[in-house]
This record gives C-alpha cells, sequence and structure tokens, in this order.
C-alpha cells in the first residue's frame, strides 16, 4: 500500500521495515484505522421538513377539550357546550402560529341539537341578507370577536360557530384545511362576553410509497433495526412555533390492523428522534405516523410517511473460543459497568476473558441521551369536527 499523501506513514513503514519490525508497523496502521471502521453507521433518517401537504386549522379547546400527544388517533371527547347569551358576544384568541389578516370569514349554524343535518338557519359575515348577518370585529393582538344573533324563538339554541379564512404567520406555505367549530348554547341567562381559546392543528405528508401509493417510500428499514425522525430549526413548522420533538410520539399503522408503537430516544437538543423498529415486524409497507404536541403547546401537528419494513439482515455467529485468534485475556470485574451503561459479565472459563460486542442500536441509544416513549394509534374518528363543513 503507498501512502503518497501521507509521508508520515510511509516515513514509519521504512523505518519499521529497516528495523525488522514490519509487523508491529502494520498493526500500528491497522490500529490507528481502526476507529473509522468501528464508527457507527448511519441509519436511515427521515426530516419532518420533507413534508408537503401542510394544512392548517385552529383546533377549538373549549368545544373537544386539548389534543393528546398520542401517535394513535387523538381521543376526541363529545363535543362540550359553551354557554353564551342570545345577542352575546364571542372572542376567539388566535394560536401564535395564526394572526388575523382582516379577512376572517364566520359561520354559525343554528339548530335544536346541535347535529349539523338539522340545521334550520345560517348566519356568517359574507352573505348578502342583513336579518342573517353576523358582525366580526378584528380587536388587534389576534384576538376576533364574532357578535351573535338575537333569539328569534324558532331556531337554536344550540349553534355550530366556524372561523375561516386566517392568515398563517410568516406567510409560511401552509394551506388552510376544515376548522373544528365551536359548540354554542345560547340562552337569555348565558354571559354576555365569552371568551374561546384555539389551538393550532397542523397536519402534513412526506411525498413517497406508503400503503395507498405504490411508489417507492422514502424510508426503508429492516425489522429491529433502527432509523431516525428530525425537526431541523428552518422546518416550516419549527417556524410555526414547534420548538422540538421532546412531546412526540410515533407509531407503524396498516390497513386493518393494530398499530406499531415506537419506542424512541431523543437527542439532547430534542430536534432528533432515534425509533426502533420492534424485532419480529412483518415485512410490508407501512404509514408511519408521528404526533408532536400535547395539547398545552400553541401547535399539535401530526406528520405521515411511508416507511417499508424489511427482513432483519441475520447476524453472524459468534466466533467460537477455540478457534479466536491469540489475544491477551481481558480480566474484568463480573458486573462491571462502563460509562455507556453497558454490563460485562465476566465469561464462563477460567480466563476470565470476555467478549464485548456493540451492535448498532446500542450505540445509537448510547449516544442519545435521552429518553423513551411509545404509544399506540388509530385513524381519526369520525364526529371529531375535523373535515366538517
Amino acid at each position: 500500500m503507498r501512502f503518497r499523501s501521507s509521508p508520515s506513514c510511509a516515513s514509519l513503514v521504512t523505518r519499521a521495515a529497516r528495523g525488522g519490525v514490519l509487523t508491529l508497523a502494520a498493526a500500528v496502521l491497522l490500529g490507528a484505522a481502526a476507529p473509522a471502521a468501528s464508527a457507527a453507521p448511519e441509519i436511515p433518517t427521515l426530516s419532518l421538513d420533507s413534508a408537503t401537504e401542510l394544512y392548517y386549522a385552529p383546533w377549538s379547546v373549549d368545544t373537544f377539550g386539548p389534543l393528546a400527544v398520542d401517535a394513535d388517533a387523538p381521543p376526541v371527547s363529545a363535543p362540550q357546550p359553551v354557554m353564551v347569551a342570545w345577542g352575546g358576544s364571542v372572542t376567539v384568541v388566535l394560536p401564535p402560529g395564526l394572526e388575523d389578516d382582516g379577512t376572517p370569514v364566520a359561520s354559525l349554524a343554528l339548530s335544536s341539537d346541535g347535529d349539523q343535518a338539522h340545521t334550520t338557519l345560517w348566519y356568517d359575515n359574507e352573505g348578502d341578507d342583513p336579518a342573517h348577518q353576523l358582525t366580526v370585529t378584528s380587536l388587534g393582538g389576534d384576538r376576533i370577536r364574532i357578535d351573535l344573533p338575537a333569539d328569534d324563538g324558532v331556531n337554536g339554541p344550540i349553534g355550530r360557530l366556524w372561523l375561516r379564512g386566517l392568515g398563517v404567520r410568516d406567510g409560511l406555505p401552509v394551506q388552510e384545511g376544515n376548522a373544528s367549530y365551536y359548540h354554542l348554547q345560547m340562552s337569555a341567562g348565558g354571559p354576555a362576553a365569552v371568551t374561546l381559546r384555539s389551538e393550532l392543528l397542523v397536519t402534513g405528508h412526506v411525498p413517497g410509497g406508503d400503503i395507498y401509493d405504490p411508489a417507492e417510500p422514502p424510508l426503508t428499514v429492516a425489522a429491529g433495526g433502527a432509523f431516525a425522525v428530525t425537526l431541523p430549526p428552518s422546518a416550516t413548522l419549527s417556524r410555526l412555533g414547534l420548538p422540538g420533538l421532546q412531546t412526540s410520539d410515533y407509531a407503524l399503522v396498516r390497513e386493518d390492523q393494530p398499530a406499531i408503537p415506537l419506542t424512541a430516544a431523543l437527542s439532547a437538543d430534542g430536534r432528533t428522534a432515534t425509533l426502533t423498529v420492534p424485532a419480529g415486524t412483518p415485512v410490508d409497507r407501512y404509514q408511519l405516523d408521528v404526533v408532536v404536541g400535547d395539547g398545552t403547546d400553541a401547535i399539535w401537528t401530526e406528520v405521515d410517511a411511508g416507511v417499508a419494513v424489511e427482513a432483519a439482515v441475520p447476524v453472524p455467529a459468534a466466533t467460537s473460543a477455540a478457534a479466536a485468534p491469540t489475544t491477551p485475556a481481558v480480566t474484568v470485574n463480573t458486573g462491571l459497568r462502563s460509562s455507556t451503561g453497558v454490563v460485562a459479565v465476566a465469561g464462563t472459563g477460567g480466563g476470565g476473558s470476555v467478549a464485548v460486542g456493540a451492535g448498532v442500536g446500542l450505540l445509537l441509544l448510547s449516544g442519545a441521551g435521552g429518553v423513551a416513549v411509545a404509544r399506540a394509534r388509530r385513524r381519526p374518528a369520525a364526529g371529531s369536527g375535523l373535515g366538517e363543513a
């Protein structure tokens, strides 16, 4: 082997040959190359910055409660009515990722039981009929007030209130989705003014094959192997207010099959989650569901991506002690714990030697320095207000 770009290596070999210790020099060279050879191999990585088809909606916390950090579909409870007076007003406080750009659209559907199919009268701020017109006022500070109609003695008393046409922070490329609604129960004795909270809900999709798309999936991983999910600071989701993956959950889902929860180890900065696919996971295409946010955050996000799970790569059998090269034995104390958290166990032979193996999973987990989380996932439940017009 020639070391044209490394004179120091060449001179080392030359001096060793002259001294009759070429074997020792070769050992030194091999030892110098060992760190590069033993470096942890890179694992497949999915960046949430690659998510497209991002949609937003203000989530009505006062009606459906806060969204949970659950890679199963967020559990949505029955809508809780917000008491308010006929002829009163509600003020919606927008989450930080949204803003009042002067063009909000409010709609109010009245019914006797809250069922949209039983709506008897509509109000909005875009119609031509003054009798069915809602007054919408921008109060500044991303607060929007909607004045409610008086009681006509016929329609109501339940109202579904939607708010649309909101702006996105910094003009980020996020499209408006179907908003959830505020469930109002109007009466003569209700509060004259009510403030409604909202959380920013964002959904996204990473292009590529999944259980619904025959194209090549963006990620392929072996059963029992690991891959990473990252949230760069420059990502659209980060700029919308998502601080990291500290509150997150992950699962692999297939059509008509139970979800497979994934264990995640977070990096120190909270922007990388290393996920382990359980050993024995069936070879198939999956949809990876990533949920970030626990309902107390200003933003809750769900992103899905296609993942192909391959068969695990067989691990070569360990070399027997009889066939192993002759090397000095390493004597350790039984149960000695290293700084990586690995417990070294003394061998059963009289020499007290041990073979220490570090797999990919061990290297990743020891460098992750984070917590582990695991959840299950369902598909979104019907009647949540999401996707309803």
